[in-house]
């Protein structure tokens, strides 16, 4: 069995199986296809914990039932594939080797790969130098690309988790007879939120022209939720401090 870094050794485009693995959902398809063949979200593995938070895989036993899925769902036999697998920046030498472990002796993968996620988003996005943000579900991950080669890779403990969290505690506090209400803020904040480049002027605008700058949220009881500064200060917390940590050296913005 073989790890490689020579892709254009192993790849055949349309039949590679590339597996993703992150703290929200797990993206799995064929290289060369412009999206994965299907994502398994952590939503559609309630009740069971999910394997992955914030980026560090915790259950290596539920990462090979879902591995195992994958190929089910991928329609491929393992022992007869070359795999690649994007790897996030703050992947430990240890996660590595139990992943390689994993794909041979369980799986038996003829080819194996680790791909930098950087990197798949410089080649797929035709930009070899450039400054790669990843904004994931339970961390940031940010990185240097230079010619298609990754120099630098830093991540911080914040994520669309930490944005959703702050959005459901605002909410709670205007709504508090409201029930389920943290089940949708996840899709309220996806459908009406945003990253404002001025956030203290759309807090300030809010008073002068509420009308224009609300969007309104319809439960399945028909209630209505009524959204206005909270659209773009519910994405702060991500670009302000790590969460429960003020060191300036956390932030998004100071990296």
């Amino acid at each position: 069995y073989y790890i490689t870094n020579n892709l254009s050794a192993m790849v055949r485009l349309g039949s590679t199986p590339v597996l993703d693995f992150g703290s929200f959902s797990v993206k799995a398809g064929f290289a060369g296809e412009s999206y994965p063949i299907f994502v398994f979200t952590k939503e559609q593995f309630y009740p069971e914990p999910w394997p992955i938070v914030r980026g560090k895989i915790e259950d290596w036993k539920v990462i090979e039932q879902v591995i195992q899925f994958i190929w089910s769902k991928l329609r491929v036999d393992p022992s007869e594939e070359e795999v690649i697998l994007v790897e996030h920046t703050g992947t430990t030498p240890e996660e590595h080797r139990k992943m390689e472990i994993l794909m041979f002796e369980k799986f038996k993968v003829r080819y194996l790969t680790f791909l930098p996620a950087a990197l798949c988003v410089s080649q797929a996005s035709g930009v070899p130098t450039g400054i790669m943000v990843n904004f994931g579900h339970g961390v940031t991950r940010i990185s240097a690309v230079i010619d298609n080669l990754t120099t630098k890779e830093i991540q911080v403990p914040l994520g669309g988790q930490d944005s959703t969290a702050h959005l459901a505690s605002s909410l709670q506090v205007r709504y508090p007879e409201q029930q389920n209400l943290d089940v949708h803020t996840r899709e309220i904040k996806e459908r009406h939120s945003f990253a404002s480049l001025n956030p203290d002027y759309e807090t300030a605008a809010v008073g002068s022209s509420a009308k224009s700058f609300q969007r309104i949220y319809t439960m399945p009881n028909e209630t209505q939720i009524v959204l206005d500064c909270e659209r773009a200060s519910c994405i702060e917390p991500i670009f302000s401090t790590a969460k429960g940590d003020n060191d300036e050296s956390q932030t998004i913005a100071s990296l």
